[in-house]
């Protein structure tokens, strides 16, 4: 690894694979600020037998994104790229689809969450083995970041109701 003076701070390089690195964890950027944006409108809106409980849960896991958001952009600050969240690349980059708009019943809040939790954990699983032979930083940043999520979406899971016909 060389470091070299660029204008006013010090940038290590990685080599030709930062961009590429990069581009990975903005990917995941995306994801994890629109989750979050959906974790914080269920909080507010959720209705029913459970609601205490699960609305407290979800004030844990927007704190936890929030932070893994900031751990994600300062990453890709770090690999010497912009990381960009702004809502208009999280409408356009963004693959999960929109959290209904009013109240909704917790039952259904977790159903939801417990799919976008997968599609997040499955986006980063793929960014994981694109990453893997090109930063081991960023890859074990995302293993960890994988593992919480994977951990949320039982949490999630082991509370849904499920109909007994």
């Amino acid at each position: 690894m060389k470091i070299e003076e660029s204008n006013r701070f010090l940038v290590h390089k990685l080599g030709s694979s930062h961009p590429e690195t990069a581009a990975f964890a903005q990917k995941i950027l995306i994801l994890l600020l629109h989750l979050n944006c959906q974790i914080k409108q269920a909080h507010w809106n959720i209705e029913g037998a459970e609601f205490l409980s699960f609305h407290k849960q979800l004030d844990e896991f927007y704190d936890y994104f929030e932070d893994a958001v900031d751990e994600i952009a300062e990453r890709i600050r770090a690999l010497g790229e912009p990381a960009c969240g702004s809502p208009q690349m999280i409408v356009r980059e963004s693959n999960l689809g929109e959290f209904p708009d009013g109240t909704i019943a917790v039952n259904n809040a977790m159903k939801i969450l417990s799919v976008r939790l997968n599609s997040v954990s499955q986006e980063i699983r793929n960014a994981m083995k694109m990453v893997e032979d090109l930063d081991l930083i960023t890859h074990d940043m995302m293993i960890a970041l994988c593992s919480n999520i994977e951990k949320f979406r039982w949490l999630v899971d082991s509370q849904i109701v499920v109909s007994k016909n």
